[in-house]
């Protein structure tokens, strides 16, 4: 069942334009085809390139593409290659992280961290409760401060204001 002014305005759009499909929106153009997209990811994984100015450089005089180098950040960035540069630095390994997407699943962890590094990783296969965040503090985080001879008398515990971290029992 198509209503009838459905009808009239796809006979009216026939009428004006010859066809009743829709126009093309606009739009910038993609610079890029998936060739130089999986080139531009080969030259940082394989240290070719160090930053995506140097990957800018290479494509302009190699491959005669010319981007800015915030295409190539959001070419890597939906690759997977997030990077964090500091002033001066260039982009390397200790920079990128390789992300994985789990098509809506997700994974649940509980870490502690201090002053000199991050402390042991548990994953969490149910929900959190009190008891099991009890459990965590007196097996992971006294384990964390054993492993690193820290004594839990000199030092400032920190967590926010969630029921299980401020439960009288915790």
């Amino acid at each position: 069942n198509v209503h009838p002014l459905t009808i009239l305005r796809l006979k009216k759009k026939y009428d004006e334009t010859g066809t009743v499909q829709n126009k093309l929106l606009k739009g910038q153009l993609c610079l890029l085809t998936e060739k130089d997209k999986r080139k531009i990811v080969h030259k940082i994984m394989v240290n070719e390139c160090s930053t995506a100015v140097d990957v800018q450089k290479s494509l302009k005089v190699n491959e005669k593409i010319e981007i800015s180098a915030n295409t190539i950040r959001r070419t890597l960035k939906r690759n997977g290659l997030n990077s964090r540069v500091k002033d001066g630095e260039s982009l390397n390994d200790r920079y990128m992280k390789l992300m994985v997407k789990f098509e809506g699943r997700s994974i649940f962890i509980w870490e502690c961290f201090i002053y000199l590094s991050v402390g042991y990783l548990i994953q969490i296969e149910e929900g959190l409760d009190g008891d099991l965040y009890r459990q965590i503090l007196n097996d992971e985080f006294l384990n964390t401060l054993e492993f690193y001879e820290l004594n839990a008398q000199d030092i400032i515990f920190q967590q926010d204001n969630d029921l299980k971290h401020t439960a009288k029992l915790t």
